[in-house]
């Protein structure tokens, strides 16, 4: 007679013998399929450099005035106090964890990109942090759950693009994450390969890669746009809008946003390596370069579209250029002076050595933005300070926005 014996209680049996045997062999390990491994990393977020507060009414007298248009304005009032110390990467000689920071088109915002994480291990996320230049404070902080190295702000669509490298212990690919900078939360997310550069308009990402194809495209929408620029393009937008830059070490290309065809170019010296370039004018008809010459040393050139003329030949490589005043700031390794040039004959017109004024800081100047009022500039310093600078005439005014390393 043969015995029938139910499915179920035969998996009870299967089950009973795998128990006793893990009991009977302490060395039997249990054998975890590697997507429930990747599910079950952890991104450590180390939160002992940020201090959030219950926020404090200043009063009236102490309130700056922002333009109602302005990005910060738009954002709204901070419902927090957020006190904020970048992080340090001790490894090596030493650096700051931030991976990215950008000013937005009206300059009332600049967003610091910090990565978090384990380092040297990871695996890795990204904070955001949305810095007012006018009210001279934080508004938000977020937490991105991915390793975001780039990038750009689109303030018709009131959202940050982030470039989000691959991380294979979170099963997430690289591609380009939308990120709403009023909640933080990531709206779409578009897989990509990393783009030399990037930037974003009205919802349109306009990304580069080394061999100059530029992709344009929408987020969730299959239609998608290329031309060819140079090697390896920098892309911007000109102040008005209306013009997309492209810049390489051959030559400034100019297009239309829209219909992508090229409208001028302009060729630049041979043995350019762009390091900086910023723009002198609203529709672009002035643009600032550097370019490395060796030592640390850099020469500093006006793009025109007669041609190219130069400017300094004995700077840092950190150049800004304010478009409310015009006011060009240049900055010199001779003691980490910072000084203003006249837009027109570029002769010196005031200098300072930035962590000698008051507030004193540490740090030596690692970027320069362009500021919201008039003869402004804003300063990162390697020890994660930043800073206002205001050139009034010969004098110069200094205000702490974040503050870190200072004396």
């Amino acid at each position: 007679m043969h015995r029938i014996v139910s499915l179920s209680a035969a998996m009870a049996c299967v089950l009973s013998a795998a128990l006793f045997c893990f009991g009977a062999e302490s060395s039997l390990k249990a054998r975890i399929p590697l997507e429930e491994q990747r599910k079950q990393a952890v991104i450590q977020v180390d939160g002992s450099n940020l201090r959030i507060e219950e926020k404090l009414p200043l009063p009236t007298d102490k309130k700056k005035k922002t333009d109602p248009s302005s990005l910060a304005a738009r954002l709204g009032e901070p419902e927090k106090d957020i006190h904020w110390t970048p992080a340090w990467n001790p490894k090596g000689s030493g650096s700051l964890r931030l991976r990215s920071v950008v000013s937005s088109p009206d300059k009332s915002v600049i967003v610091c990109l910090e990565e978090t994480g384990t380092i040297g291990k990871g695996p890795y996320g990204g904070r955001l942090l949305i810095v007012d230049t006018v009210g001279r404070r934080i508004l938000r902080v977020f937490e991105i759950g991915r390793k975001i190295t780039r990038i750009a702000l689109d303030p018709a669509a009131m959202s940050a693009v982030c470039f989000a490298e691959k991380q294979e212990e979170l099963s997430q690919k690289s591609g380009f994450a939308v990120v709403d900078l009023r909640s933080g939360a990531e709206m779409v997310f578009v897989p990509a390969e990393t783009p030399v550069s990037f930037l974003v308009r009205s919802g349109k990402i306009y990304s580069a890669s080394a061999n100059g194809v530029v992709t344009v495209f929408r987020p969730g929408a299959e239609e998608k746009k290329t031309f060819t620029a140079g090697p390896s393009p920098r892309l911007d937008l000109s102040g008005d809008g209306k013009l997309l830059i492209a810049a390489s070490d051959d030559a400034v290309r100019f297009y239309n946003p829209d219909s992508l065809k090229e409208i001028r170019s302009v060729k630049l010296p041979a043995g350019t390596r762009l390091y900086r370039i910023v723009q002198g004018s609203r529709d672009a008809s002035r643009l600032f370069y550097s370019t490395g010459t060796g030592y640390g040393k850099s020469k500093v050139f006006l793009v025109m579209e007669q041609g190219v003329k130069e400017v300094s030949d004995d700077s840092s490589g950190e150049i800004a250029c304010n478009p409310k005043d015009n006011a060009f700031f240049c900055g010199r390794l001779l003691r980490n002076r910072l000084y203003r040039l006249d837009p027109n004959t570029f002769e010196e017109l005031s200098y300072c050595d930035p962590k000698n004024l008051r507030p004193v800081t540490s740090g030596k100047t690692l970027e320069l933005f362009c500021g919201p009022l008039p003869g402004e500039v804003i300063v990162l310093d390697s020890r994660g300070a930043l800073y206002s600078l205001q050139s009034i005439r010969k004098r110069w005014r200094k205000s702490m926005i974040v503050e870190s390393g200072m004396r």
